[in-house]
């Protein structure tokens, strides 16, 4: 998990597995399929939902229409758990499904069931593992934009692709959303990086890391790395 010590590992942007013991209670779900590109609100009391296939990420639409891409969560792994729980709406937020997305849903009164709770606790013990997680990456992006440079959080998140090993559906527009800076920002970082050899190509499907060292160092904050103008 990623705090603050700068030997700490790349920035974690994407949940996957966390809630595969919840498998168990599929049948108390109802099946549901959303297709790709589908949108839906964070809607509270609505329900929750674990991945059985596909992937979604978490973000925010400013009124202006502009999105920030805060978390990608995948296979085997619960949303909106929170807006479940909550009794007020948060606007701008919502689920985007990068692809088709086989889920089942679960009814938010399930969170709150004395009986439901006692017959599987370890199932609620795994969703406040995971929801703590999921609140320590997003504490983990805020105060990253505060103390570190776009470069820095830029090479956090390349870590974290190359980590995870496969597609994370991340293209360099969504990366500057994520980010919240200007497309041509990373842009500009992406074409130094690649400049000094340390990435190849960076697209949506494909990331080369050829000088992964350089790579941590300069997320870490040990190197600096001039970017060009």
């Amino acid at each position: 998990m990623h705090n603050a010590d700068k030997t700490s590992g790349p920035l974690i942007i994407q949940c996957q597995g966390e809630n595969r013991i919840w498998k168990e209670v599929l049948d108390l779900g109802t099946p549901c399929t959303f297709p790709e590109r589908h949108v839906q609100p964070g809607i509270p009391g609505e329900g929750f939902y674990f991945i059985k296939k596909g992937t979604v990420r978490l973000a925010y639409t400013s009124l202006a229409g502009q999105e920030r891409i805060v978390l990608i969560i995948g296979q085997d792994s619960l949303f909106n758990e929170i807006p479940a729980l909550k009794s007020q709406v948060t606007p701008g937020v919502g689920f985007h499904c990068i692809e088709k997305v086989e889920a089942y849903r679960f009814p938010a009164s399930l969170l709150t069931d004395t009986e439901f709770i006692s017959t599987y606790p370890h199932l609620i013990s795994n969703l406040l593992q995971s929801m703590a997680m999921k609140s320590a990456m997003l504490f983990s992006h805020a105060t990253e934009g505060i103390f570190s440079s776009t470069t820095s959080r830029l090479c956090q998140i390349l870590l974290s692709m190359a980590r995870d090993q496969k597609d994370s559906g991340l293209s360099q527009t969504d990366v500057a959303n994520m980010l919240g800076v200007h497309q041509t920002t990373i842009a500009r970082a992406v074409r130094t990086l690649r400049k000094q050899s340390i990435i190849g190509r960076f697209t949506k499907n494909e990331l080369q890391v050829l000088d992964e060292e350089r790579l941590k160092a300069i997320a870490h904050g040990r190197l600096e790395l001039n970017e060009e103008k």
